[in-house]
């Protein structure tokens, strides 16, 4: 897990998550409103409300909507605190923010909260591909069980297995899925990995000549599994810091 603790990469984040209209899943302090003790109080279980982020001001303010259920609306001006957790392109984002001010607009609640000190940005690794830097493309070399020799790029790369491009015309054989390659190339500084690859789809590409492979790795060994890892969370912590900067 990641923690962000830059207020400008946090607005960039916070401004993705409006861009793309995701829904929060929102925790309230558990308080206790006069003589009721709210639904979830004693069960052990937390109250899970809706919102949604509704802009997110230069100064890093954001407004997000009404709770819903409603019965979160009094539980929030109450407490003054609360905790969003939300799913986006396979990443879990979690923050904790406080209460500004609330408003009304045509009988809807709105809230102002203030920017989060930090994010919480999981990747769920296992799943997760992540592309090789443009600058630093990786190439790789493929042997085939006919020993036909054949070169690519690897597209992306997750701990499970490989996305590879290759010219068609470089192929001395026809690829199937279930087919078993051998695969080296270099990670980063200088760490080869040589391994045995499993054919899962082959895919023609926008790219006139190439083809595009998904691959799952075969028995891969525990040390390049971990080189791998390294590797994948070197890329994720490049692409947090590329981030838009409040953009």
């Amino acid at each position: 897990m990641d923690k962000i603790t830059n207020s400008a990469q946090i607005i960039g984040i916070l401004k993705k998550i409006h861009k793309r209209r995701a829904i929060l899943n929102i925790s309230v302090a558990n308080v206790h409103l006069h003589s009721n003790p709210g639904p979830a109080a004693g069960t052990g279980q937390e109250k899970l409300y809706s919102s949604a982020i509704l802009e997110v001001k230069p100064n890093g303010h954001i407004i997000i909507d009404e709770l819903t259920p409603k019965e979160g609306h009094a539980l929030f001006l109450k407490s003054g605190k609360l905790k969003a957790r939300l799913q986006l392109d396979g990443v879990t984002i979690s923050f904790s923010a406080t209460l500004e001010s609330s408003g009304n607009d045509a009988g809807i609640a709105f809230y102002t909260l203030a920017l989060p000190r930090e994010i919480d940005y999981l990747q769920q690794r296992a799943h997760h591909r992540v592309r090789p830097s443009l600058a630093k493309p990786l190439k790789v070399n493929l042997t085939h069980a006919d020993e036909s020799v054949f070169t690519g790029e690897i597209h992306d790369i997750s701990a499970g297995g490989l996305s590879i491009k290759i010219k068609s015309d470089s192929l001395a054989t026809t690829l199937k899925p279930t087919d078993i390659l051998t695969c080296s190339f270099m990670l980063e500084p200088k760490q080869e990995i040589l391994c045995k690859l499993e054919v899962r789809s082959i895919h023609a590409t926008n790219q006139q000549n190439f083809i595009r492979i998904g691959v799952r790795f075969s028995n891969l060994p525990g040390p390049l599994e971990k080189l791998i890892q390294r590797y994948i969370s070197m890329l994720e912590r490049e692409q947090i810091k590329k981030m838009p900067r409040g953009a």
